[in-house]
């Protein structure tokens, strides 16, 4: 027997050092001894040999240790493992138990049970196994590198049965303090989750992100795609006031630039550089950085010809740095290359012909742009202006006007200031028209049991309920536009009358409706509203919440409504909604100008 461990140590050796067929040959000369068959070492030794080998005959010396003594640990974990392997997870799961009721406080059989459970989807059993595993102290029996690999694979046990919250807590109570690429990548899927189901707010994900993606940015500096990843969240999460700010008088660049120009220093692939020469620009032009967006655009070109998005940007850049020429050119190029007509790139040639006065010509790629375009507002405004410098009276009115129905601001003042004449004569022409449609609807809205409470009254925002409705949201919002924001809605008005309502809806024009009821329950009634201006029908549902009035505006017929603004009424306007209701231009409709005297004197 002496001997036969002497050749049991060799044998170990040699398995340790891959050897496989010099073991397997020897193995098999020892077996030519009836003696050496009943040797369990060998059996189990001949059994990894052919695991080394890739060969299926393993589980066969498994089997042979088993018989000869069934309580053989290691040969019942090596068919557990075999059979994990095959993804055969049920005789695994058995194999692991017959571990386990020999030794119930076997570590690694502890640890392939969850794993099975895991990959049959049974997390919660999973859990529980992993969780004993923490009990037996794994952390102090195996290698760092294992050790990574378990906590990631609890993790995602965690996750995978929606338990986000503990997953989270079982990553900082267990993460080792050593860094670990595996386990950072795998908080990051923690916090990915986080935006999904909202059981973090979306700020303190986005701190968490940025504080993984420094560490691996720091701890893989190599890896590119770190850059890229912590420079993008940077750029996102980024206080653009402030940066713009510190930029303009302190020539401070931002830090997601410095990220850029240290990863584009790096001996990056071509495919990396026109990303990050792309999100570059991108940043560039919020910056209004021209002349530096033109030349990573010179670059992305170089790179690019073909891409008609590069040259747009670059005609964007050049219009900024009054290159008129050098613009049109690029424009010329975009349109030409873009496989599809874009709104935007009209848009800008329009611009540029503004620049150069060339207004015939930007009065037809504004119309170009307007036959693709949703948001028509500003290109019907510019129409106004090219018309105007044309001296096109008729054709100005009537652009400023479409402009100025669709809540451009500018457009009303320019109407006001340049064109009030006509603007009176369409007003009380296109009032007179609507005001037929709505002939008779006047007493029909008088006899509304909700209706009738509201008339002749100012009604304000409820700022408590504006408050609550936004909730978790407000700290979501930068403090500056959270500000001006509730600034906005704080000049919001409603006046009703049984004729007509005058609705002041945040950073926009005061509005005039004829209106009829469309239904109406004892709790709620929707109206029609037609806008005094001729511009298409809305809908509006009005129901009273003790003395709140709850509005929601606009409303679809089968779509879900918008958020509900609350309104309470005020007994007399204050100095400034005096000064919003008496500031017009145009009179209203009789019944709203005597509401505005009751609540005005």
């Amino acid at each position: 027997m002496g001997k036969l461990n002497g050749e049991l140590t060799e044998l170990e050796t040699l398995i340790q050092q891959q050897q496989f067929d010099v073991v397997k040959d020897k193995i098999n000369l020892l077996f030519d001894d009836e003696e050496n068959k009943k040797s369990i070492e060998l059996q189990l030794l001949m059994g990894h040999t052919y695991i080394g080998l890739g060969d299926d005959d393993a589980p066969y010396y498994f089997r042979r240790a088993l018989d000869l003594d069934e309580t053989c640990i290691e040969a019942l974990f090596s068919l557990g493992n075999i059979s994990k392997v095959l993804g055969d997870n049920f005789d695994a799961l058995e194999y692991y138990q017959k571990v386990l009721t020999l030794a119930p406080d076997n570590l690694e059989a502890t640890r392939s049970i969850g794993d099975i459970h895991c990959l049959t989807k049974n997390f919660n059993a999973g859990i529980d196994q992993y969780n004993k595993v923490i009990e037996l102290g794994i952390k102090e029996k195996i290698t760092l590198d294992d050790y990574v690999l378990f906590v990631r694979d609890a993790v995602l046990a965690y996750l995978n049965a929606g338990k986000y919250v503990e997953a989270l807590g079982f990553m900082v109570k267990h993460k080792p303090k050593d860094f670990s690429e595996e386990l950072e990548l795998t908080e990051w899927k923690i916090y990915q989750e986080a935006i999904r189901t909202e059981f973090v707010s979306r700020p303190q994900v986005a701190q968490n992100l940025i504080r993984i993606s420094r560490k691996l940015e720091a701890y893989v500096p190599e890896n590119v795609s770190y850059k890229i990843q912590l420079a993008e969240l940077l750029y996102e999460n980024m206080d653009f006031d402030t940066a713009l700010i510190e930029w303009k008088y302190g020539g401070k660049i931002t830090e997601v630039e410095g990220i850029y120009k240290e990863s584009l220093d790096m001996d990056i692939s071509q495919e990396d550089k026109i990303l990050i020469l792309q999100k570059r620009v991108d940043l560039l032009r919020r910056f209004e950085k021209w002349e530096d967006s033109i030349v990573d655009l010179d670059e992305l070109l170089a790179l690019e010809k073909e891409n008609s998005f590069f040259y747009q940007f670059r005609a964007e850049a050049k219009l900024n740095i009054k290159d008129a020429k050098g613009a049109i050119k690029d424009i010329a190029n975009a349109i030409k290359l873009a496989k599809n007509e874009r709104p935007s790139a009209f848009k800008l040639r329009g611009d540029i012909y503004v620049m150069a006065k060339a207004f015939d010509k930007a009065i037809e790629d504004y119309k170009k742009h307007l036959e693709l375009a949703f948001d028509k507002a500003e290109a019907y405004f510019i129409l106004g202006r090219c018309y105007h410098k044309k001296k096109d009276a008729k054709n100005a009115v009537k652009m400023f006007l479409k402009a100025e129905s669709l809540g451009h601001l500018e457009a009303k003042s320019f109407l006001e200031n340049k064109f009030l004449k006509q603007l009176k004569l369409t007003h009380e022409r296109t009032s007179s028209k609507v005001a037929k449609l709505y002939e008779g609807q006047a007493n029909r809205n008088a006899s509304s049991p909700i209706l009738s409470q509201t008339f002749g009254k100012l009604w304000t925002p409820n700022m408590d309920k504006v408050m609550q409705v936004l909730g978790e949201e407000i700290v979501q919002i930068p403090a500056k536009i959270l500000t001006t924001m509730l600034d906005k809605v704080q000049e919001q008005l409603l006046l009703i009358t049984n004729e007509g309502i005058l609705f002041f809806e945040m950073g926009r024009p005061a509005e005039e409706y004829y209106y009829k009821v469309l239904a109406e329950s004892t709790e709620n009634v929707v109206l029609q509203l037609q806008s005094v201006k001729g511009t298409p029908t809305q809908n509006m549902r009005l129901k009273f919440y003790k003395d709140l009035l709850i509005v929601s505006f606009p409303i679809e017929e089968d779509g879900p409504d918008p958020k509900p603004k609350y309104f309470k009424v005020v007994e007399k306007a204050n100095e400034q909604q005096v000064a919003k209701l008496n500031d017009r231009v145009l009179d209203y409709m009789d019944s709203i100008e005597e509401a505005i005297k009751l609540v005005t004197n």
